[in-house]
């Protein structure tokens, strides 16, 4: 079903969806993270009765992606509050960094964009809660950039994140 289309709506997926939505869960919480950064965004399941359920997202990255991390100097460090804007292909995507996102749970701080077939993020811009704003152009697709706070971009190594 292309998105757009007259076909939009609700309608089920089960037998698509894998294995780990043929059986009944008590879910608790839900966390939304890029867990093996690879651009695609996964999903934690907290349940009421058994372990937490990964569901990762193994074909979501066929496009590209630009994942972007934001920590702040002059600003709270975890970048709580700043807002982002990216462009590409004449496309606007806005993000908003924030704190607790589920039932005892936390989405990743990481802002992930979908960059469809570009290569390159044309634009990106950052308002810090400071009031500070950058503006950044031609980022390349498919990394994860750093942005400390008055500073350049970075791109980062995928395992220096959890480090943070």
């Amino acid at each position: 079903m292309e998105s757009g289309g007259a076909d939009r709506g609700f309608f089920e997926i089960e037998e698509a969806a894998g294995d780990a939505w043929k059986q009944p869960n008590v879910g608790r919480g839900l966390a939304v993270a890029d867990y093996d950064r690879d651009g695609a965004p996964d999903i934690l399941i907290t349940r009421n009765v058994g372990p937490p359920l990964l569901l990762r997202n193994n074909g979501g990255n066929r496009k590209s992606w630009l994942a972007v991390w934001l920590q702040g100097t002059k600003s709270n460090r975890d970048a709580i509050g700043a807002r982002l804007s990216l462009r590409a292909a004449g496309e606007r995507q806005l993000r908003q960094v924030g704190a607790g996102s589920s039932y005892l749970s936390q989405d990743d701080r990481v802002q992930l964009f979908g960059l469809g077939a570009q290569e390159k993020a044309e634009e990106l811009e950052v308002w810090w809660p400071s009031g500070r704003r950058q503006r950044f152009t031609n980022l390349a697709a498919r990394r994860m950039i750093r942005i400390v706070e008055g500073s350049s971009p970075q791109t980062v190594t995928p395992g220096k994140v959890a480090k943070r």
